[in-house]
């Protein structure tokens, strides 16, 4: 009996090797999707980035080409004048409010990040300033 154990924790240890991902849900009668490690990683926000505020605020993970997209629209457009794009679930829309200057030679912008989806659109406004390699970030 206890060999017999070992055996299949053996070979259940052995089917785990180089694995990163574990889907216990199907061992254990749930079924909730297994996650893996990169998909964990992409998906931890930080505050610093462009559209972190209005994630924290739906509970909507947007990807690194969201991201892209939030600061193509501080570099590149216009105060006022949107850049949306579709996701899944809805659409993001990214408003440069106002730009001004922090320090000498530093500039930043206010902005509006907004999530549009058939059941609600959430927005935030934030403000972003431009760093030395070109990159917006959030303050």
């Amino acid at each position: 009996m206890l060999l017999g154990r070992a055996l299949v924790y053996g070979a259940l240890s052995l089917m785990l090797i180089g694995c990163q991902t574990v889907k216990f849900g199907d061992i254990f009668g749930n079924s909730e999707k297994a996650v893996s490690k990169e998909e964990v990683q992409e998906k931890q926000v930080d505050k610093h980035q462009l559209l972190s505020e209005l994630s924290s605020q739906t509970n909507v993970f947007f990807s690194f080409d969201d991201e892209k997209n939030a600061q193509k629209a501080l570099e590149d457009n216009f105060t006022k004048q949107p850049l949306k794009w579709a996701i899944e679930g809805g659409d993001l829309e990214v408003t440069p409010v106002k730009i001004f200057e922090q320090e000498k030679g530093s500039f930043c912008r206010e902005y509006q990040a907004k999530f549009i989806s058939s059941a609600k659109e959430v927005s935030v406004k934030s403000n972003a300033c431009r760093q030395q390699n070109g990159l917006w970030i959030r303050q």
